[in-house]
């Protein structure tokens, strides 16, 4: 049995953050994270930031008095981001600067966060999310049955459900953007692939649709 684990932090952080092009996936990544407080804009200190890059090994920074952290560079094509500091809740906000040292050969990925404090009223907050997941077969793309996807949203864990014959797992009326995924299924490994499509949205509820790719784990 084999996991992998993703944090979404929203459709910029996916495409921009989470997933390295082709030719990047050898290069290491060396990740700022810059958190500020959403009501007064004032920078957050000692807030705790864990990255977990694809090793599964973690890594928890606490924020300075800049609200900065600084992860030394690793070569990792998905990665796990976590934010929090009691008295705050995670936003959807969530920007994305990247850029390319060429002396060191290291891509440079800034991650500009917001934490609201709790019971504080603001647009970003009181929204529902709903995620269709489809684990797919890397080799023939058919739908994985049966795999388990279960998830964590903000502070909240879910039980997990069974993927169906289409390979399909609906995940409805999250509480928080900042949703952690777990994704296992018998006789197959993760390849690190994860596509977000088809993400519609009003002014409360989010649905957006992700794609995992999964690769067996005997050549067949």
């Amino acid at each position: 049995m084999h996991k992998i684990f993703y944090l979404i932090l929203g459709a910029v952080l996916l495409f921009s953050a989470c997933i390295q092009d082709a030719d990047e996936d050898n290069v290491p990544v060396r990740y700022t994270v810059l958190v500020r407080d959403g009501r007064t804009g004032e920078a957050v200190s000692g807030a705790s930031v864990e990255l977990t890059g694809e090793d599964t090994v973690s890594r928890t920074l606490s924020t300075n008095n800049n609200g900065k952290v600084v992860f030394p560079a690793i070569k990792s094509y998905v990665n796990q981001v976590i934010v929090s500091k009691s008295g705050y809740v995670p936003t959807d906000t969530v920007d994305v600067i990247s850029s390319v040292d060429s002396t060191t050969s290291v891509l440079l990925r800034t991650l500009n966060l917001v934490l609201l404090p709790k019971g504080y009223s603001s647009s970003d907050t009181g929204k529902i999310y709903s995620y269709t997941v489809t684990i797919l077969d890397k080799n023939t793309m058919s739908g994985i049955s049966g795999a388990s996807v279960s998830v964590t949203s903000g502070s909240t864990e879910f039980s997990a459900v069974k993927t169906s014959s289409s390979g399909r797992a609906v995940l409805d009326s999250l509480p928080s953007k900042q949703n952690l995924f777990s994704i296992s299924a018998s006789g197959y490994i993760p390849i690190d692939t994860l596509v977000i499509a088809d993400t519609t949205s009003n002014d409360h509820y989010i649905l957006q649709t992700l794609k995992v790719l999964l690769s067996p784990a005997v050549s067949k």
